[in-house]
């Protein structure tokens, strides 16, 4: 398989009807400027699995920081939350849900349990940072991998090849790159440009492992950062032969997104609590998620 492939895959993923007819409306709200509260409610009310689940997020931890008002209808989410919040959490699920649904392959829960996993660590990063609002590095997280959905769409077996070759030691993109002529970053980003999803999430979900978080840049957009970061501490082992790689990585999250290190030392200490209230949210099993980390830590 060769990365033209993957693009006519992404082509037929980019079609009706797999692209969620909710997630197409809320698109076209979204890029109206005389669209307002009520027209985002409507959007998001016409599919009701979706708007259990935003009520339900809005009402969880996750949110609850900012809010104690317990939110009872999406219009009241869209008011107290504000547009554009409560539009990235709609497109996050709606983007999140499809990604559940689109591959009968057994690793596709995997990858959602990692995106839970990542979609914490981004959270209380950003709320440590305060460079970029939790809600939409949460939401970020969320989706970071899509592309690997669209490898495993692609071909089930050449995603087999690929772990075979991780468990060799081969490193993963090159793994990707091998079996399937692009790794699976540069097919999320085209799979999201084909679905027209807002050009940062497009930028993040494509570039996020070009970013080496023992040696980041000077400069970097602080969503990407986050994420990346996000992304390798929710894959630490936490054991004596790689605590001074997983410390300096920590460190390096601090100065790059300018927390201290008195927050930085809470990070850890809040994770736990961040992904038992996304479970909650999901329906996932918080032992899952915390075994899921550990194998993906040792063998990813």
């Amino acid at each position: 398989m060769n990365s033209a492939d993957v693009f006519e895959q992404i082509e037929k993923m980019g079609e009706l009807p797999s692209l969620p007819q909710s997630l197409l409306r809320i698109q076209v709200v979204a890029n109206d400027d005389r669209s307002s509260a009520d027209d985002l409610a409507q959007c998001i009310l016409k599919d009701q699995a979706l708007t259990m689940r935003v009520l339900k997020v809005v009402n969880s931890a996750l949110y609850q920081r900012r809010n104690r008002e317990k939110v009872r209808t999406v219009r009241r989410a869209v008011i107290v939350m504000g547009f554009e919040s409560v539009r990235r959490l709609a497109l996050g699920l709606s983007v999140f849900d499809m990604m559940s649904k689109l591959s009968r392959s057994p690793w596709l829960a995997e990858i959602a349990r990692h995106s839970l996993i990542t979609a914490a660590f981004a959270q209380i990063l950003a709320e440590a940072s305060a460079a970029v609002p939790p809600e939409e590095a949460f939401v970020t997280a969320l989706i970071h991998d899509i592309g690997k959905v669209v490898l495993v769409e692609c071909s089930p077996s050449g995603m087999d090849g690929v772990l075979s070759e991780l468990a060799g030691g081969m490193p993963a993109l090159e793994a990707e790159r091998r079996h399937f002529g692009i790794s699976h970053d540069r097919a999320g980003r085209r799979l999201a440009a084909r679905w027209q999803l807002p050009v940062q999430l497009q930028n993040v979900i494509g570039d996020h492992h070009d970013i080496d978080p023992l040696n980041p840049p000077k400069r970097m957009d602080p969503l990407l950062g986050t994420i990346v970061f996000a992304n390798a501490m929710s894959r630490f082992i936490c054991d004596a032969e790689n605590q001074k790689t997983e410390l300096s990585i920590v460190r390096k999250a601090g100065r790059s997104l300018g927390i201290p290190s008195a927050k930085l030392d809470e990070v850890y200490s809040k994770v736990a609590t961040e992904i038992e209230n996304l479970a909650e949210c999901f329906g996932m099993e918080v032992g899952e998620l915390q075994d899921y980390g550990a194998v993906i830590n040792i063998e990813g």
